[in-house]
């Protein structure tokens, strides 16, 4: 089945129409990366506007990451339940809210719930952002285009991360004041224009193809296939030669009759209950067992993200700048990366910003960039499991190599791999886990997916305090334990998606 439609698919052609839906996916995805690097810099400009202890801060960046588990176990079902574009402006709206509510947000309790909102959102997005588009993708473009996904995430929040450094000084000079034009404040509020322009926008997208034959909706399909073949070949509609596609996925074997509005809201809630039920059973069940526990343990030894583990990165690098291998070896209790330190490293004082801090963390970031660049071009020729594997052996080379250098230009080489390999390893066991599963529960194994390395994530922020040695003999291990955990898993390039 899954063969059959990709070859329709492959008839719609690839041009405006898809560089339409990649484009407004790509902005949509760097509306999120803003709304997530927010919270990390704004956290301590609130605190030091109310007066909050240095420990708060790290209470907010944790219910971030609580939030995080919750949406994407809530939007991961919901992807599979109400369908993908729907769900996908409900996610944006979720980030909008939040992020309007922590501009106007007064006590510590209300600060914390709208943290706690933008976590859902963000965790929410991130999942159906992936889900939507490699569902229209042929299979021979569909890395690539998670790639550029990831890559636009990363240029999202280097954006976000220069237009907020850039106001932060003014709102410095105005925290005493009385009258203020700039305020942290104003920051989060423009933080979230772009989460909403992106939910308008969102009404312009297509449903999903595949999830609406799932759904026993072949005739939408097939509009949805003819309106893009119409706009990538610039055709009239009818020239599609495909008339009937059912059977090209397998349907929901219990779909709900849009006839049955007679159904009381009790049964309608029993049913779509039941159902989620069934869904979370089969991802536990042979034949997808053995490949969702995998997954879930590769997403969970995940856990840092990109914006965190950059942050570790250059916490152990400014740390250990000054130190020669004997003393990183022999003193390591001279330098302890802790959550509440990292989370403070932009910050000298509440009334002057650390500009040198800024500029490493930049740097560093811009591995991202390189990494997510490499697999656009590369990912889709020489398959996922190479990556996988390259990924792996470099990052945790990198990372012990680093404790056995002096130059601190040499440590700077290797953070930078260290980093890129880690961007490697996100997209490509992304990948692994997006082409494993059918249309029926793709959205309900991201979600359980996605709850661990949030979860970890919550505990490590709120009591992380190890010496820097060890947490590189830790990162080490996780790399490699990525790759021995996902290399069982089917690798798919350039075949149909699983259905």
């Amino acid at each position: 089945m899954s063969e059959e439609y990709e070859s329709i698919i492959l008839k719609t052609g690839w041009g405006l129409f898809t560089y339409f839906i990649i484009s407004l996916c790509g902005f949509c995805t760097m509306a999120e990366a803003g709304a997530s690097l927010i919270i990390l810099l704004v956290a301590p400009l609130l605190a030091c506007d109310l007066n909050y202890h240095k420990d708060d801060i790290m209470t907010m960046n944790a219910t971030s990451s609580l939030g995080m588990a919750f949406g994407g176990l809530l939007f991961g079902v919901l992807i599979d339940t109400l369908g993908r574009r729907e769900t996908f402006s409900v996610t944006m709206i979720v980030i909008f809210c939040g992020t309007m509510g922590l501009s106007f947000a007064q006590s510590f309790f209300l600060i914390n719930l709208a943290v706690f909102v933008i976590g859902i959102g963000v965790a929410g997005n991130n999942a159906v952002i992936r889900i939507y588009i490699i569902e229209f993708l042929p299979s021979r473009k569909r890395g690539s285009c998670l790639a550029v996904i990831d890559f636009l995430w990363i240029v999202g929040y280097l954006t976000s991360l220069g237009m907020l450094w850039g106001l932060i000084p003014s709102v410095i000079k105005m925290q005493e004041q009385e009258w203020r034009p700039s305020s942290w404040r104003v920051l989060v509020g423009l933080g979230a224009v772009p989460a909403l322009l992106g939910s308008c926008a969102i009404s312009l997208l297509p449903s999903s193809p595949r999830y609406l034959l799932y759904r026993r909706q072949p005739e939408r399909a097939l509009a949805v296939l003819r309106q893009i073949y119409a706009i990538n070949f610039s055709k009239h509609a009818d020239k599609f030669e495909v008339s009937n596609i059912e059977g090209c996925i397998q349907p929901d074997d219990d779909d709900d009759d849009e006839s049955e509005e007679i159904q009381t809201l009790k049964k309608i809630v029993c049913k779509c209950f039941l159902k989620n039920r069934q869904r979370v059973q089969k991802i536990f069940t042979l034949p997808y067992l053995r490949i969702s526990l995998l997954s879930i343990v590769a997403c969970c030894l995940q856990f840092p993200g990109f914006i965190w583990l950059a942050l570790w990165n250059m916490k152990v690098l400014n740390d250990t700048q000054n130190l020669n291998e004997f003393s990183l070896l022999m003193n390591n209790n001279t330098c302890i990366s802790n959550s509440g330190s990292v989370a403070m490293t932009f910050f000298n004082t509440c009334h002057q910003e650390n500009n040198e801090h800024l500029q490493t963390f930049s740097l560093l970031s811009l591995s991202f960039t390189l990494s997510e660049l490499f697999l656009i071009f590369a990912v889709d020729k020489f398959g996922r499991r190479l990556f996988l594997i390259s990924s792996g052996l470099i990052g945790s080379m990198a990372m012990i190599t680093f404790t056995f250098v002096t130059s601190h230009v040499i440590r700077i080489v290797l953070s930078v791999a260290i980093l890129s390999a880690f961007a490697v390893s996100y997209t490509t066991v992304t990948l692994f886990l997006l082409e494993n599963y059918p249309t029926a529960l793709r959205g309900t194994i991201i979600g359980f997916a996605r709850i661990l390395p949030h979860l970890v994530g919550f505990f490590m922020k709120s009591f992380m305090k190890l010496p820097c040695l060890m947490t590189l003999y830790i990162a080490s291990g996780i790399m490699i334990g990525t790759v021995i955990t996902t290399l069982p898993i089917p690798d798919l390039t350039n075949a149909p998606l699983q259905e």
